[in-house]
């Protein structure tokens, strides 16, 4: 840049080379392009003013777009976020709401159907635990079932009031504690066994039970499900029909006696009759002071006693030579 002056007016000057190409060799030109030297000052002095505007409004405009921009992309992230969060805790109670008309919109729609199919999914489930608790709580037989180990994970109604103890009391706990002899909780670890055991109430009675065990695996994990029933009606109905069958056995014994009883009575009461007979015809021969007449009296006496003594209770009299005489 050349500055320069005429009078009182300066100037610069910005030379520039101007190259010609013809068919005969020239020498460069150079021309130079001057300007007053207050209009080119003037316009760099109001550049100068405006700059710095220029710069924060360019500055401002960028933040604010870039605000808007991030806004747009955090706030839906951030609905994303909390929709996320309340799934997790199984809150339903309120939708992903995004409305910007683009892919988090899709997003927010694909979510809220997600949702949807997983509180349907959780109703079902929530329905089916439902019947089988229900179904095995009603269940007659208690329900236990436990781990590899033998501790309790589970228990029906039916164990509860079986064993007399509440399900936090069971849970946890090793299945030798509600039985009479410790020793026997190996019967409920292994599948297909069916036996007798003794078991023990939390009030420390014991009762009779039948334990039928069966194997259940979930996943990577060995269950046990063992089902209870309490045999100690049944004992009771076996001793008292033991009991009743030794009544009938002794009363049939007392009968099969009686009828030999009978018998022999009835034999008995035939030869009585011969001998009353014979005697009534030797009393009718003889005359009453014979030696003989007053034994043979006693003879018709002891036959006629014999022939009718009542029943035991009875006192009805019978009569024996015209006297009414009693059995006591």
């Amino acid at each position: 840049m050349i500055s320069w002056r005429r009078g009182k007016t300066g100037y610069l000057a910005v030379p520039w080379s101007l190259f010609l190409r013809s068919h005969f060799i020239a020498p460069s030109l150079t021309i130079a392009v001057s300007e007053p030297a207050d209009a080119v000052m003037a316009s760099l002095a109001a550049f100068r003013r405006t700059f710095p505007l220029v710069v924060i409004l360019t500055v401002l405009f960028a933040l604010t777009l870039g605000y808007t921009l991030i806004r747009r992309s955090t706030e839906p992230l951030a609905e994303l976020q909390d929709g996320t969060r309340r799934l997790a805790a199984l809150d339903f109670s309120q939708p992903v709401r995004i409305q910007s008309g683009d892919e988090f919109e899709v997003l927010a729609d694909s979510f809220n159907a997600m949702a949807g199919r997983v509180q349907q999914a959780r109703a079902k489930l929530q329905e089916s635990e439902t019947r089988l608790r229900t179904i095995m709580d009603t269940a007659p037989l208690g329900v236990l079932t436990l781990d590899a180990r033998g501790t309790l994970e589970y228990a029906n109604g039916a164990a509860q009031r079986l064993f007399g103890r509440a399900l936090d009391s069971l849970i946890g706990q090793p299945v030798a504690r509600l039985l009479a002899d410790a020793s026997q909780d190996t019967h409920f670890v292994g599948a297909g066994m069916s036996t007798e055991l003794l078991a023990q109430r939390g009030d420390g009675t014991t009762f009779p039970i039948e334990v039928s065990v069966s194997e259940v695996r979930l996943g990577d994990r060995t269950l046990f499900t063992a089902l209870v029933h309490d045999l100690s009606e049944r004992k009771q109905a076996e001793e008292e029909r033991t009991r009743l069958e030794s009544q009938l056995r002794q009363a049939q014994k007392l009968e099969t006696i009686g009828t030999l009883a009978g018998g022999i009575a009835h034999d008995f009461n035939n030869i009585l009759t011969a001998v009353l007979g014979y005697v009534e015809l030797a009393l009718s021969e003889l005359p009453a002071d014979h030696a003989v007449y007053n034994d043979m009296l006693e003879v018709r006496r002891a036959s006629q006693r014999a022939t009718a003594r009542p029943s035991p209770g009875d006192t009805t009299p019978y009569v024996i030579d015209g006297g009414e005489h009693y059995e006591q």
